[in-house]
């Protein structure tokens, strides 16, 4: 009988997303010292440039400076209470993000789409592993993220 490792695991989990067609990234390459870094700091989980893209892509019609706001607003939603927050974060992944902007002298108002569901090849689909997380007793390695 083989023994399962949890690398084994990780590695197969890996495979499996892969085969329904994310993208794989090493996240220590990720790290603000990595080789191709996305993130600013360890606490940093959100990967802000992949999501400012992909809501441009699927708001195209919504001003840059919205996207900022709504990136900033997606990163640190502000909302007190975990379960809350994460209800809320649901909520806005799932329904959109309700934001309004200028339109010449006319303020729309909309939910911002966040993950193309119409369009799942418009969406940036990606697994990585080995995501080390600062947290504020010490640092959080999670198997696969």
């Amino acid at each position: 009988m083989a023994l399962i490792t949890e690398d084994h695991l990780e590695q197969q989990c890996l495979e499996w997303f892969k085969e329904l067609g994310y993208a794989y990234a090493f996240a220590p390459d990720l790290a603000p010292d990595g080789t191709t870094p996305e993130r600013t700091d360890f606490r940093q989980v959100i990967l802000t440039g992949r999501l400012r893209s992909a809501l441009q892509r699927l708001n195209p019609e919504v001003p840059a400076g919205t996207i900022e706001s709504a990136v900033l607003q997606l990163a640190n939603p502000n909302v007190p209470g975990l379960l809350a927050s994460n209800r809320n974060f649901h909520r806005w992944m799932t329904q959109g993000l309700p934001i309004t902007y200028m339109d010449g002298n006319q303020q729309v108002g909309i939910r911002l789409k966040v993950i193309g569901f119409d369009d799942s090849a418009s969406n940036d689909w990606l697994v990585v592993n080995q995501l080390a997380i600062h947290g504020t007793k010490h640092n959080r390695l999670p198997a696969a993220a």
